[in-house]
C-alpha cells in the first residue's frame, strides 16, 4: 500500500472498525481531471446578460417604477461599462480516491480546485473577489473548504458506504440529489446552492452537482422483498376481517 495513503487508510478503517492489516489488503482508485474553462467573445456586441455589457450603462432612461415623480430618470455608473474580450478563463482541478475495505464498506473522497484567472487578461476584473465569502469565523464559503479571491479549495465528497443485504447507509460530508426533474429544483432541495462559479446554467451533464453545498448527514435506504410485503398484506386482511366480524 502507498505510504502516502496510510493516514487516511488508518483513519477511515477506525471509523468503520477494520483493523490496519485489513486495511492494507484494500483496494484504492485514484482518477481525476484537469480542464480548461474559457468563455471569449467572437464579435464587438457586447455581453448584455452581465453588468458590464448592459448598453443602457453611463445612460439616463427614463424612471417608469416608485418614485417617478421625485427621480424622471435613472442612470447607472457609467464605470461599470467596460468592453473586455474574455469572460471567463478558468481552471478546473478534481481528484478523485475511491476505496473498498471490505466487502460491505467502502470509502470516496473528492477534492475540487477551481481558479479563475480571468483578471491576468482583463483589467476590468483585476483585484477584483470572486470567490472568498464569509463562512463562520472563515472566509472559505463552505465546510471544508479554502478560499482567496480568484480561487476555491474544497472537499465536496468525504464519506463512507456500508451495505449489507438489503441495507445501505452513508455517513460524512455529501450532496444529496433529489427528483428526476431537469434544471428544476422542485424536491431536490436538501443542499443549498453555492453561485459563486456559475450562477444558472453550468455543464449540462453535471447539471447541478458543481453547484450544491455539501453537509455532514447520515443517509440510508432498506429494501423489502416482495414476499415480505405479501406477508403483511395478509396479515392487514386478516386484522380487518377480524375487526369487523360480528361477534
Amino acid at each position: 500500500m502507498n505510504n502516502k495513503l496510510a493516514g487516511p487508510v488508518i483513519l477511515l478503517c477506525a471509523l468503520g472498525g477494520q483493523s490496519i492489516d485489513a486495511a492494507a489488503e484494500s483496494e484504492w482508485n485514484i482518477s481525476g481531471l484537469l480542464r480548461e474553462e474559457a468563455t471569449v467573445k467572437t464579435t464587438s456586441d457586447l455581453n448584455g446578460a452581465i453588468q458590464s455589457g448592459i448598453p443602457t450603462n453611463g445612460e439616463a432612461v427614463t424612471n417608469t417604477g416608485l418614485g417617478a415623480g421625485i427621480n424622471p430618470t435613472l442612470t447607472r455608473p457609467a464605470s461599470f461599462k467596460h468592453k473586455n474580450n474574455w469572460n471567463m478563463f478558468a481552471t478546473r482541478l478534481e481528484i478523485n480516491l475511491d476505496g473498498k475495505l471490505s466487502e460491505n464498506l467502502q470509502a470516496h473522497f473528492k477534492l475540487r480546485g477551481f481558479s479563475d484567472q480571468i483578471g491576468l487578461l482583463e483589467n476590468e476584473f483585476k483585484d477584483q473577489n470572486l470567490y472568498q465569502q464569509s463562512y463562520g469565523s472563515a472566509h472559505s464559503g463552505a465546510r471544508l473548504a479554502s478560499a482567496g479571491k480568484n480561487w476555491t479549495l474544497d472537499l465536496p465528497v468525504a464519506y463512507l458506504d456500508y451495505s449489507n443485504g438489503p441495507l445501505w447507509l452513508r455517513l460524512g460530508n455529501q450532496q444529496i440529489a433529489w427528483g428526476e426533474a431537469i434544471f428544476f429544483r422542485v424536491a431536490d432541495t436538501p443542499n443549498g446552492l453555492d453561485l459563486r462559479r456559475n450562477l444558472l446554467f453550468d455543464v449540462a451533464s453535471e447539471e447541478f452537482s458543481d453547484k450544491r453545498v455539501p453537509a455532514i448527514a447520515l443517509r440510508g435506504s432498506s429494501a423489502t422483498t416482495s414476499t415480505s410485503l405479501g406477508t403483511l398484506k395478509l396479515a392487514i386482511s386478516s386484522f380487518s376481517a377480524a375487526t369487523t366480524s360480528a361477534p
